[in-house]
């Protein structure tokens, strides 16, 4: 037969067990809960770096966009237009993209084409894509988004002075006067561009800061529980 003795320090030890169970249960939900968020928040900081590096080609692009079609302007050489064209291609692309990722319903295989013609790495893509699905919960990555879509209105304006200079060239005695006009609008255009990814780098700066300070924030609670 069991000790008395010894059936009262296993009676103890299963009363203990049992009063604690319900807090390890809770620590370890806890923990499991605040690791899925940190690996929420570190995928959207991968994110807005994805957009930092997309933004980056896109500018890159709009910028030689400017000056072929500069040089197109003043020497009428077909070489300048063509490389205008193709390199335009990258922030149409990317606009498509974002136009098919705010449409209702969305077009995410339209969008994952667009974002891959853009050059973007196919990993950003779909980092991008998620990235979109963020936009109600943070104030800066609204922002971003929003720079980034009034820039179409430049983007196609330089589609179609593209197309206006190559009028202009292929006519009979291309007018000085409207192709000077063309290049100070170009001029005016790269200003705007410029301002514009400035704005989106500090907002997206911004959004980038506010996602480290959360995962910060979750990794010190769950050190704390």
């Amino acid at each position: 037969m069991t000790d008395p003795k010894r059936r009262r320090r296993l009676f103890s030890t299963s009363r203990s067990a049992l009063r604690i169970a319900p807090v390890v249960a809770l620590v370890l939900l806890l923990a499991a809960a605040g690791g899925g968020i940190a690996v929420v928040v570190l995928d959207l900081i991968s994110g807005a770096r994805a957009f930092v590096a997309g933004e980056s080609l896109w500018s890159r692009a709009q910028q030689d966009v400017v000056f072929h079609l500069d040089r197109y302007a003043e020497t009428g050489r077909p070489l300048h237009l063509r490389t205008a064209r193709e390199r335009l291609r990258i922030p149409l692309a990317v606009r498509d993209a974002r136009v098919a990722l705010d449409a209702s319903p969305q077009d995410v295989p339209r969008a994952r084409a667009g974002f891959l013609a853009g050059e973007n790495h196919p990993e950003d893509v779909e980092r991008l894509i998620r990235l979109h699905e963020h936009l109600p919960r943070s104030s800066s990555l609204r922002r971003a988004w929003s720079i980034w879509r009034e820039s179409d209105t430049w983007v196609l304006r330089l589609e179609r002075l593209a197309d206006e200079l190559e009028t202009l060239w292929t006519a009979p005695g291309a007018s000085s006067t409207m192709l000077s006009s063309v290049r100070d609008e170009l001029a005016l255009i790269d200003r705007s561009l410029g301002r514009e990814a400035a704005e989106f780098s500090a907002a997206i700066g911004q959004a980038t800061r506010e996602l480290v300070g959360q995962a910060r924030r979750i990794a010190l609670a769950v050190v704390a529980v």
